[in-house]
């Protein structure tokens, strides 16, 4: 190329300045050999708010924020390969931010093969790291939610070896990160379990179906106490397919199998109550009618009667039978409460002078022991 004006050929500086302001959405600039920029194309303008002409003719270490440092090392780079490879870097705008660059630099000469400046091409990585930031949060947020969770959630690898334990793993089988990892969950399986090779069982299904739900079994705790739990596990897959490893969530269910089973004492006791309730009244009716019976029969008798003595005794049984299924009648049904009235400065005086005596009492016996 020419310049139109000269008829001349263009310099490198010339040529890469007319490059540089065609339309780019990364910034493009030119240094000279003395580190002054040369040029400044549309988007480095866009990047750090300058326009072309407040700063061509300015050091180029004025717009980086390791300043000079940074530009040397650049030099050094370059003359030892002319081509610096992309890295990262941090550029200061014209209202002071800082923004984070990924930057590639190459060397340029001239035709006597000296040092004529170089070329940088700078890309706004921004966006790039506002959203590694999000991910990095939100990566931190579930991670708290895993490792925090009241549940045991943990992973293995494909050999059934454990990976994670979090901090719910901790809490319900006593055992910390450090003593399980790289453990197989045999530490925590019952004998009788291991024995009917519940593991193996399990990986199977898990390696077959992709999962096993809702599962529940026994294990042990640390301090050897046999637990109810149900659990979840999932195979985990590479994006080829591949298995490896599992996840799996255990929830302890011990306390509510234990309200599960008091519950159903308590249904068995009310249906007993029911029944009992039901007898009291079935005998009780005829309980009377016999009673009235022995009392007729007893009374007609002459009092010198044999048989009065023995028909007294029947009706003394009669009345024990009687209180028998009148205590079934009370025990089936709850009683009302019984409102009484007290007085309760000599409720307060008693139970005063009742302690008074024991503690006396004690006295006694430590200063005079048997």
């Amino acid at each position: 190329m020419k310049n139109k004006r000269e008829g001349r050929p263009l310099s490198i500086h010339e040529l890469c300045s007319q490059t540089c302001q065609l339309v780019c959405t990364d910034a493009i600039l030119t240094v000279d050999s003395l580190g002054v920029l040369s040029s400044f194309n549309r988007g480095a303008q866009e990047l750090f708010g300058y326009q072309a002409r407040e700063v061509i003719g300015e050091p180029f270490s004025r717009l980086l924020k390791n300043g000079e440092e940074e530009v040397q090392a650049l030099w050094v780079q370059m003359e030892q390969q002319e081509l610096v490879h992309i890295f990262e870097s941090e550029v200061r705008a014209s209202d002071q931010r800082i923004i984070p660059v990924q930057l590639s630099a190459s060397l340029l000469k001239d035709r006597s093969g000296t040092r004529a400046g170089f070329i940088a091409i700078c890309h706004d990585l921004s966006a790039l790291k506002n959203l590694e930031s999000e991910i990095q949060q939100k990566d931190q947020f579930f991670g708290a939610i895993l490792k925090n969770s009241g549940d045991a959630i943990l992973t293995l690898d494909s050999d059934g070896r454990i990976t994670s334990w979090n901090k719910g793993a901790e809490a319900i089988f006593g055992y910390s990160e450090v003593e399980m990892l790289g453990q197989s969950l045999d530490v925590v399986l019952p004998i009788q379990l291991k024995e009917q090779r519940e593991l193996e069982k399990i990986t199977e299904l898990t390696r077959t179906q992709g999962h096993l739900r809702s599962y529940q079994t026994q294990r042990l705790t640390k301090d050897g106490r046999l637990i109810d739990v149900v659990f979840t596990r999932a195979a985990i897959r590479d994006q080829q397919g591949n298995l490896i490893g599992y996840s799996s969530i255990v929830r302890d269910i011990t306390e509510e199998k234990l309200i599960a089973r008091h519950l159903a004492q308590m249904e068995k006791l009310s249906a007993i109550g029911e029944l009992a309730a039901g007898l009291a009244h079935e005998i009780k009716n005829p309980l009377a009618g016999i009673k009235g019976a022995i009392e007729i029969i007893r009374d007609g008798m002459p009092e010198s009667h044999l048989h009065r003595v023995v028909l007294g005794e029947v009706l003394s049984e009669v009345a024990r039978i009687d209180r028998i299924v009148v205590n079934l009648l009370s025990y089936s049904k709850p009683k009302p409460p019984d409102f009484q009235e007290l007085e309760l400065v000599s409720l307060i005086r008693n139970v005063l002078g009742f302690i008074r005596k024991m503690a006396d009492a004690k006295k006694f016996n430590s200063l005079f022991p048997r």
